[in-house]
């Protein structure tokens, strides 16, 4: 066991390098305020990443998650001076690319099932395995994709994303109990469709 100094000092270290990167992104942030171009690029390349994989989780198509992102981005630049610059910009984006894609996919029909993914597929598998994997994946696919959009995108970001509880409710803005809510109602829809498919098969 590591001696209690050496636990603080590394908690110490974690906790100056917390503060240095807020301060580092306040100070971004205060000159994208100032109408800086290139301090508002270096605002997107940092939160990019998150931002898209947060939008394909919801929306499940390239195309439309670029759009729904890039909508995002604009609405947080032309909102900039309303927001509190003492605070992670992460949340305050996160939350209007989530409110905006639940928006798209009530307002129109998205793009639904995924192809089955080859990294799926083992090694030379007979015609029958092929078949019974493709079936069971579509039926996932397709159970997955009839959960309401909320509670979709709370299974994708824990079960895929490997995102915790705690960060879920506060990307979503809920509390932790009703995330857990949502996910155990999910899984249950889930497991009742793969079981009636064994069941089946």
């Amino acid at each position: 066991m590591a001696p209690a100094s050496v636990v603080h000092s590394e908690r110490a270290l974690v906790l100056l390098r917390d503060d240095t990167e807020r301060d580092d992104e306040r100070a971004l942030l205060e000159r994208v305020r100032a109408g800086d171009r290139d301090a508002f690029g270096q605002l997107v390349d940092r939160h990019l990443p998150r931002a898209l994989a947060v939008a394909m989780r919801l929306l499940r198509h390239r195309q439309d998650a670029e759009d729904l992102v890039q909508d995002a981005f604009l609405a947080a630049l032309q909102h900039i001076d309303r927001f509190d610059t003492s605070r992670p910009f992460w949340p305050w984006l996160s939350r209007i690319i989530v409110n905006r894609g639940f928006d798209l996919t009530a307002a129109r029909s998205v793009r639904s099932s995924a192809p089955l993914s080859d990294a799926l597929i083992d090694s030379r598998p007979s015609p029958a395995e092929l078949a019974e994997r493709r079936e069971l994946d579509e039926r996932f696919q397709n159970t997955l994709a009839s959960l309401p959009p909320r509670r979709r995108l709370v299974v994708q970001l824990y079960e895929v994303d490997g995102f915790s509880v705690a960060v879920i409710a506060r990307l979503l803005d809920s509390a932790p109990a009703t995330i857990r809510w949502h996910l155990h109602v999910s899984r249950r829809q889930l497991r009742k469709a793969l079981a009636l498919f064994r069941v089946g098969g």
